[in-house]
Parts: C-alpha cells; structure tokens; sequence
C-alpha cells in the first residue's frame, strides 16, 4: 500500500499540470517594478531565514547541554515557523499587488 502524502502528491501534482494544461503560463500584466515589489523580496527572505531556524534546531538542539535553554529555544525556534508562514503570505502578497495590471 501506498503512503497517503504520495497520492495527495501525485493528486496535486496532476491538477497543478491540468490548470498549466489549459491555462498556461500566467505572467504578470502590470509593472514588477512597483512599490512593495522589492520590499516583499526582502520579506520572503526574512520569512525563508526563519524557517532554515526551525528546520535546523530538531538536528542541533542535543548539541546544548542545559536543557532550560534547550526548552526555550524549542519555544523560539516553533514561533519562528508561526511568523515565517505569515512572512510567506505577507510577502508573496506585496509580490503579486504591484505585478496586477492598473484596469
């Protein structure tokens, strides 16, 4: 039997190729040097650093010695993922807003 996450992989991977199939590609209309466009590169950025946090932690965290501070770096390191979501969505949105077409 197969793993469930590999058939939601190959379900997604199948729609993503039916929208390309019949929409094609979809670039941006408006300008891509509009305000907040470079702004939400630089929040993307923030929000990518902050999860390489939360993904090295759990392979570096044996390597301290207290675990008080083991404890609180584990509390850090999870809010660091809560804030790289919202810098995701925060970003990508200033991305795309300037590249919309003035109508």
């Amino acid at each position: 039997m197969r793993a469930p996450g590999k058939l939601t992989d190959k379900i997604m991977q199948a729609r993503i190729n039916l929208f390309a199939a019949f929409h094609g590609p979809l670039p941006p209309d408006g300008k891509p040097e509009g305000s907040g466009f470079r702004f939400g590169h630089h929040f993307v950025l923030a929000a990518n650093l902050l999860a390489v946090m939360l993904f090295v932690f759990p392979f570096s965290h044996h390597l301290i010695e207290q675990p008080n501070v083991v404890l609180v770096l584990s509390k850090i390191a999870i809010a660091s993922g809560y804030i790289a979501v919202a810098g995701w969505a925060v970003g990508f949105s200033l991305i795309y807003q300037p590249a919309l077409s003035k109508k």
